[in-house]
């Protein structure tokens, strides 16, 4: 066991994890947020008793004064729509039960031992006190938990430690120990009863604000009976819009003030793991994990796609960490014992944005964040670089029973055949190179459009630059360059929208007031517009090296009419998706609540969208090159099959939602035949392009 457990660092000052004067203002702004927000539901229900009571009273004092029938009817009303209103108010404190986590197991002394005593040993290192129990989750992730009750408000409460089989496959021991002693720092931290407290009083906003379908068709039914009761139904629905409006700022007040403090104490359980783990594997888990999630996600997606084939997983964690190996391989990411290590120079080569705001509703500082203060500790550590899965018994067998139990429910066409690590390499492998351009191209035409330029330019001599030299880093960078500009000018959109609330961000780590975003972005816009102009320009200088040995062999036509397919497929796919995201915009209409008139006008407006629809489809069905992809077989037959359908979309004072999934599905069919058939005319065009500026037997291994 103990060349399984990596040393805890020595001579650490105890005071890195006392809390910081940061965190300690937090504490005091949340508990006071909390006193503010008991006092608020108080004065409310004080208030609607007061309501209550005064229109029951009026109405009362009125029908002693006058008896009559309208009086009576009208006391009535003005009692029961009291009584509602309170129990509107009361009813927000029945909080049901959450559902459980679901887990693939528990860690116990006996089924995990190594394990077991793993966890045990960074407890004691840590300072915490034991969890009541440890569960095994499917998840890429380690949490803290426990059960929320009106008595946790009050007392203490053991909580339990969730361990993801996904956290474990994607780390190395010494990661996985900071991870724990991260989650164990959590455990210590006595302000995390403050989070029973925000999710016991969001459930009663919740409750106040959305959770009122059946209290609505109550007061509706009541309203029915009687116009009199109408009059105080409308008078009930006013007020509870009231209460409603107030609960909804105060959900903004609480929930950003807790997030600030949640945030202090996700640095407070890093300093924690940095103390009994040193800072880098930390700082090297949390790089990896978007890798990893990504990685899991897609493969849970992959593995959906391979039922039709009658496929089964034989072993879900080894096809994930090959799969990590994988994609880190393609981005020339690292690889060391095994692990993709991704860093923040890693991340700065895919363009880091120079825009940042300080995000208010976030319960995790970013990773940079993090890292930095990780990095400020500076507590080196020994490495202990085998994989997590060494502390597990049978890691072998649990893992293919996680993995065979995914499968429960799921319907093959016979009896499923497995899939191998050596088959599921082998597979992956060909998914990549089909749904990917030529890897020498180092991922320069990589999620983008090739603007259009002129081919025909036959006095243009670029500078006879060589094929390294063309996609040298320099050039690489461009495009990146182009999207992270992309991305912070959205940033820069939501930044100054109407309804933000942001005061200020940093731009190129300078802060600016919001109000000073227009001159940031004019700034932007002549920077976006010269990084376009260059890398348009450097697309056509690559262009015409290629096109200056198709004129020496006498194939610079069928160069020009690959890279013209791919402008016009390119200029297409551009409307196509402007197209789709109007007829999404309209049919999402269809699953809200309009006045008849209005439901009328939107069914003749997607009927008009669905002609559009139907005549785009009908060129690419006509289209013999895309009929070949045996990839998009499925939209394809898709497509056909709602072009020689009619559709009404609304009838008999209803909608017909099987017309409405159809149309929906046929659309997405749709947008993927037109962007799948546009990188495969792109991809065609790269290969021309390639295959003369770097023939076979040239000294560069090319894949064609």
């Amino acid at each position: 066991m103990q060349h399984l457990f990596p040393p805890r660092p020595a001579g650490i000052d105890e005071e890195l994890t006392h809390p910081s004067p940061a965190f300690k203002k937090e504490v005091v702004k949340v508990f006071f947020l909390c006193i503010v927000f008991l006092l608020w539901y108080l004065v409310l229900l004080a208030t609607t008793v007061g309501i209550a009571f005064l229109i029951g009273f009026l109405a009362v004092t009125l029908f002693l004064h006058v008896g009559h029938f309208a009086t009576a009817m009208l006391a009535l009303g003005a009692i029961i729509m009291g009584l509602m209103l309170i129990y509107f108010m009361l009813k927000a404190l029945v909080v049901k039960k959450g559902e459980p986590i679901p887990t693939v197991g528990e860690v116990t002394k006996e089924s995990e031992p190594v394990f077991f005593e793993f966890i045990k040993q960074v407890c004691l290192e840590t300072k915490a006190p034991f969890p009541r129990k440890i569960y095994l989750v499917n998840d890429i992730n380690a949490f803290v938990s426990y059960h929320s009750t009106f008595l946790s408000l009050f007392l203490p409460t053991r909580k339990d430690l969730y361990i993801g089989l996904g956290l474990v496959n994607s780390s190395t021991i010494s990661e996985l120990k900071a991870v724990v002693a991260h989650e164990f720092g959590h455990f210590s931290q006595g302000s995390m009863r403050f989070g029973s407290y925000v999710y016991h009083f969001n459930q009663i906003i919740y409750k106040i604000v959305n959770d009122n379908p059946n209290y609505n068709a109550l007061i509706e039914r009541w309203a029915g009976y009687s116009s009199y009761f109408a009059i105080f139904a409308h008078l009930n629905f006013a007020i509870i819009r009231g209460i409603r409006w107030l609960m909804a700022r105060f959900y903004g007040v609480l929930n950003k003030g807790y997030m600030g403090l949640s945030r202090q104490m996700e640095f407070h359980a890093d300093a924690v793991a940095a103390r009994v783990s040193g800072s880098a594997p930390l700082i090297s888990s949390l790089y990896r994990f978007d890798l990893a999630t990504v990685s899991y996600d897609h493969l849970l997606s992959y593995y959906n796609d391979l039922i039709k084939e009658n496929l089964k997983a034989d072993n879900l964690y080894t096809h994930h960490l090959k799969l990590m190996q994988l994609l880190a391989t393609h981005q020339a990411v690292e690889i060391k014992n095994g692990f993709p290590m991704i860093d923040g120079s890693t991340i700065n080569q895919m363009g880091r944005s120079r825009i940042t705001v300080k995000d208010q509703w976030a319960s995790h500082p970013t990773v940079e964040e993090r890292e930095a203060a990780l990095l400020r500790y500076g507590i080196a550590s020994e490495n202990v670089s085998m994989p997590a899965w060494d502390l597990f018994s049978e890691a072998e067998e649990l893992q293919k029973r996680v993995t065979s139990s995914l499968y429960e429910g799921v319907s093959f066409s016979g009896e499923p055949l497995l899939l191998s690590d050596e088959d599921f390499e082998e597979r992956y492998q060909e998914f990549l190179r089909v749904n990917s351009f030529q890897p020498v191209y180092k991922g320069y035409y990589d999620s983008r459009y090739i603007d259009r330029f002129d081919l025909s330019l036959t006095d243009y001599l670029p500078e006879d630059l060589p094929f390294e030299v063309l996609f040298s880093e320099e050039y690489l960078q461009i495009p990146k360059l182009l999207s992270s500009l992309e991305n912070d000018m959205a940033a820069l959109e939501s930044i100054v929208m109407e309804g933000s609330d942001y005061k200020s961000f940093d731009f190129d780590g300078q802060r600016y007031p919001v109000h000073d975003a227009g001159m940031v972005k004019m700034y932007m816009e002549k920077e976006l517009k010269q990084t376009g102009e260059e890398l348009k320009k450097h697309d056509q200088e690559i262009f015409y090296v290629a096109r200056r040995s198709a004129v020496f062999l006498g194939t610079e036509h069928e160069l020009e009419a690959a890279f013209l397919d791919m402008f016009a497929q390119t200029e297409a796919t551009e409307q196509d998706i402007k197209f789709f995201q109007e007829l999404f915009q309209e049919v999402s209409k269809a699953y809200t609540q309009l006045p008849f008139a209005a439901i009328q006008e939107l069914v003749a407006r997607i009927l008009e969208k669905e002609k559009l629809l139907k005549n785009r489809l009908e060129e690419i069905l006509a289209d013999e090159k895309i009929l070949r992809l045996a990839s998009l077989k499925e939209d394809l037959e898709l497509a056909r099959r709602f072009c020689d359908s009619q559709h009404l979309y609304f009838a008999d004072n209803g909608y017909r939602n099987d017309e409405l999934d159809l149309l929906n599905d046929a659309s997405r069919a749709f947008l993927n035949l037109s962007t799948r058939y546009s990188f495969e005319v792109k991809k065609l065009a790269l290969e021309c392009q390639l295959r003369l500026l770097k023939p076979k037997g040239a000294g560069v291994q090319v894949d064609y």
